[in-house]
């Protein structure tokens, strides 16, 4: 599904999620652990992907839903990073798939990319503010999740 801005643009978020467990039979114990993979769509301003006039339609929608999800992960980014009370994240389906990954018992790792475009320097400039704001979220103590294993 192309747009001006993108000519590839799949439109979507995509994510991955595996769940390992290793189970010690002598000891009677399990370590669980996640792992979790997202490829977020990029933020685009809908005068610039979809044209001056429009503004309904299947391509205005979806990108109106990255939009919102992106705020939404942008707003718990900013919460974590300010150490606030409350982390809105149930604002959004994303934020809510990614919230253990976000300021929990984990660790996680943040690839950005960025435009070198001149015409697309403030989407670039906010990509560049977002990683920075990720970049002050501390995780709690990272421990291993190992528990009795009460299925043996």
């Amino acid at each position: 599904a192309s747009t001006n801005m993108n000519a590839n643009s799949s439109r979507s978020h995509a994510c991955v999620i595996v769940n390992v467990k290793l189970r010690n039979t002598s000891r009677k114990r399990v370590k669980r652990g996640k792992l979790i993979l997202v490829d977020l769509a990029g933020s685009e301003r809908v005068s610039k992907s979809l044209g001056d006039h429009v503004y309904s339609g299947v391509r205005f929608s979806e990108t109106r839903a990255i939009n919102v999800s992106l705020s939404a992960l942008g707003n718990c980014v900013s919460a974590l990073a300010k150490k606030k009370r409350h982390v809105p994240f149930r604002d959004a389906k994303l934020t809510r798939l990614l919230k253990d990954s976000l300021g929990g018992n984990s660790m996680t790792a943040l690839v950005i990319n960025i435009a070198k475009d001149p015409a697309s320097s403030s989407e670039t400039k906010s990509t560049l503010a977002f990683g920075s704001r990720a970049m002050a979220v501390t995780n709690t103590r990272v421990r291993i999740n190992e528990e009795v294993d009460y299925e043996q």
